[in-house]
């Protein structure tokens, strides 16, 4: 009885699998629907992608199933066509990935090393499993060049420099002109950061909280690694005042008027910053702002925030973490708190941590650098990790789509149901699997 109920259900498999391939190939007009039929044994060699005889092209065209005959001449020419592309290309990644010329084992393309080169000629990384296979077959100069430019695409990824001017230009770039290491006239000096919003006062979004507020017109940002001295913030005045000479020399030559609300402030961010220091400025508090912002007279349009004196609270996350000592750690630990997914926690770990690398390098640390660099890179090569995982799975879906292009052409409904059951497979199983099942196979399997 059950072999019956089985049998009954792969008849009606089949007999559904020819009229969808009838459909596809249109040679509806032909009347016989029995998965017995020669025409369907024809259809399903032709959706294997294997090539027609030419007594099968010619018992198509004694049905008259013109328009099939042309259907399956145009996909086995297109087929033909990619197959040779893909070739062309294969050879390509074997020349540039040193893979052995004289080696017959590297010639098909249906091997897995195909889409081990590709993937990571995209961009992305391989698995421990994937420099295994190679490894076992020999290839252990390609290896070699692989985790050569792996290494190369890190360090070329990030600044030979951070501090903290990279992370203000890396948090701020998105809303607005960042000029770092402007030069101003006079006597050489250079401004750390100089930021020009755009147009749109509402685009600096609210997640940057006091920082966002500070560049919300065009401003001079003068951050500090140690406490800012009384000659270091007249230095950072006199780049100041060059830069409002420069634009009122501008407006004259345009013969325009420039507003006083128009001309840049500036924002020098020290870690620390005594009651003398800030006194001898006229610096003073203000109603409305946090503590530990200070203003100088108003003319003069600079502000001296004291970072060690802000609260700790969320609104100044972003500046709390250019500071130094317990200020940075408890931001860093609120860093850490923040979602994988916030925008600007992966910037800030990154920055952070190649600034305490860099000082590592040039043995330029003292005992809190050598504590801020164990406390971040736990931190900083857990979202490494994240990344990387991240971009091995985009790279696998890729492999996966792109095979399924290849070998079908448009990824329609149903094989796009079956690319997340694939995915749960290792490469190296669902290579073959998807370069030698038919599709018919592929959605029956995994379904």
């Amino acid at each position: 009885m059950t072999t019956a109920i089985n049998t009954e259900k792969e008849y009606q498999n089949r007999l559904k699998h020819f009229t969808s391939l009838k459909s596809k190939y249109q040679a509806t007009k032909y009347n016989d629907s029995s998965p017995s039929s020669l025409l369907y044994l024809i259809l399903r060699t032709v959706d294997l992608g294997i090539e027609l005889t030419e007594l099968e092209f010619s018992w198509l065209r004694e049905q008259e199933l013109f328009k099939t005959v042309e259907i399956v001449c145009l996909q086995q020419q297109y087929k033909l066509e990619e197959l040779r592309n893909l070739e062309n290309e294969f050879s390509l990644l074997k020349s540039q990935y040193q893979v052995p010329k004289l080696s017959g084992a590297f010639k098909n393309i249906s091997i897995i090393l195909y889409p081990i080169l590709w993937k990571f000629h995209s961009g992305n990384p391989l698995t421990d499993s994937e420099i295994e296979w190679l490894k076992n077959n020999g290839l252990g100069a390609t290896v070699a060049l692989v985790n050569k430019m792996e290494l190369e695409r890190h360090f070329f990824g990030l600044k030979a420099k951070y501090n903290a001017k990279d992370y203000l230009e890396q948090l701020l770039t998105p809303y607005g002109e960042v000029q770092a290491a402007r030069r101003v006239a006079g006597e050489v000096r250079e401004i750390d950061v100089y930021f020009i919003p755009k147009p749109q006062p509402s685009n600096i979004p609210e997640t940057l909280r006091l920082l966002g507020q500070l560049v919300t017109t065009p401003c001079l940002l003068e951050p500090f690694r140690n406490a800012a001295s009384a000659t270091e913030i007249c230095d950072c005045l006199l780049k100041l005042l060059e830069v409002r000479g420069d634009l009122q020399r501008q407006s004259n030559r345009n013969k325009t008027r420039i507003l006083e609300s128009d001309l840049p402030k500036l924002w020098i961010l020290t870690p620390t910053a005594s009651a003398q220091l800030l006194s001898g400025f006229g610096a003073n508090p203000k109603v409305g702002y946090l503590p530990g912002i200070y203003f100088m007279p108003e003319y003069l349009r600079t502000v001296i925030v004291a970072i060690h004196q802000l609260p700790s609270i969320s609104e100044t996350l972003w500046l709390r973490i250019i500071g130094r000592g317990n200020v940075q750690k408890q931001a860093i630990d609120e860093l850490e708190a923040l979602t994988p997914d916030n925008p600007f926690r992966k910037a800030a770990l990154e920055l952070l941590y190649n600034l305490q690398q860099n000082l590592q390098v040039t043995q330029n640390q003292d005992e809190e650098d050598r504590e801020l660099l164990m406390r971040l890179a736990p931190l900083y090569q857990q979202d490494r990790e994240q990344a990387k995982q991240q971009g091995i799975q985009q790279g696998e879906r890729l492999v996966v789509e792109n095979l399924l292009k290849v070998r079908f052409g448009e990824i329609d409904n149903e094989l796009q149901a079956i690319i997340e059951p694939l995915l749960t497979l290792p490469p190296e199983e669902f290579t073959p699997l998807l370069l030698q099942l038919s599709r018919e196979e592929l959605i029956d399997r995994f379904s």
